[in-house]
């Protein structure tokens, strides 16, 4: 599906986890590109991480708008 998102990157060997936004293009492959999470791809490598789609949403600002609120929350 070609639409925005709000994905969670987690880390299976420590629990950590990342929240994020996705304009949609190339979702199966993308996996964030945040420094903390960068740093930890190098750390750990790519394969211990998981991601999983959490809501589409019909425009960006919208998935920008939820991101904040649930990273507030977390």
């Amino acid at each position: 599906m070609n639409k925005p998102h709000i994905y969670k990157i987690t880390n299976n060997v420590n629990g950590k986890y990342y929240y994020g936004v996705h304009k949609g293009n190339n979702t199966e492959k993308y996996m964030g590109s945040g420094k903390l999470l960068k740093k930890a791809y190098d750390k750990y490598g790519k394969d211990v991480f998981s991601k999983e789609i959490l809501l589409w949403f019909d425009t960006i600002e919208e998935a920008y708008e939820y991101e904040a609120v649930i990273v507030n929350e977390k």
